[in-house]
């Protein structure tokens, strides 16, 4: 992804979410998510100038969105957004949202989170809401863009809006982990 598309002066930063939270299978870089990327150091990747294509090509959507303001950070908002160009469900034609969990599911009612996600489900933007899960295994991920939540967010209905977002939450939290294939 080209950095021109990124928003002027915004710059990752302490934060290293994402070389935490996902993971990378490159020739010269293998890690899984939820562990640590090997090149981390106290001020960020030491390999920075020579990282592999997969990192240098990847930004999250807080260093994309100039609406997404500092609080979006990924390490102060305990989310990593990421815009899927390429997972679109059937049906959809928009970019998708991906809202990977770093923290809590109680995170899911931050109201600007809340607020986001009710912009993007009502636009009919496809919004995946995902947890890393165990190093290892493939993450949990769950499309909000179901009936019940839509209709919620057309209803401008706050308490089956919460109500949603527990759910899902809660799904993903007994999601039944599969182990990545090597």
């Amino acid at each position: 992804m080209s950095e021109n598309l990124l928003v002027f002066g915004r710059q990752c930063g302490s934060c290293t979410a994402c070389c935490q939270a996902l993971s990378i299978e490159a020739p010269t870089l293998t890690k899984p998510n939820g562990v640590a990327c090997p090149h981390l150091c106290g001020t960020g990747c030491n390999t920075y100038d020579a990282r592999p294509g997969v990192c240098r090509d990847w930004y999250c959507g807080w260093r994309m969105f100039a609406g997404l303001d500092d609080r979006w950070r990924p390490d102060r908002c305990g989310f990593l957004v990421e815009m899927l160009f390429d997972t679109l469900p059937e049906g959809f034609t928009e970019p998708a949202l991906r809202f990977t969990l770093l923290w809590s599911v109680d995170d899911l009612f931050w109201p600007p989170f809340v607020e986001l996600v009710t912009r993007a489900v009502a636009m009919r933007q496809p919004v995946f809401l995902c947890l890393p899960g165990p190093a290892g295994y493939l993450p949990a991920q769950s499309l909000l863009n179901v009936p019940a939540f839509v209709a919620a967010v057309d209803a401008g209905d706050q308490a089956a809006i919460s109500r949603g977002l527990k759910r899902a939450g809660d799904s993903l939290e007994m999601h039944h982990w599969v182990r990545k294939s090597a």
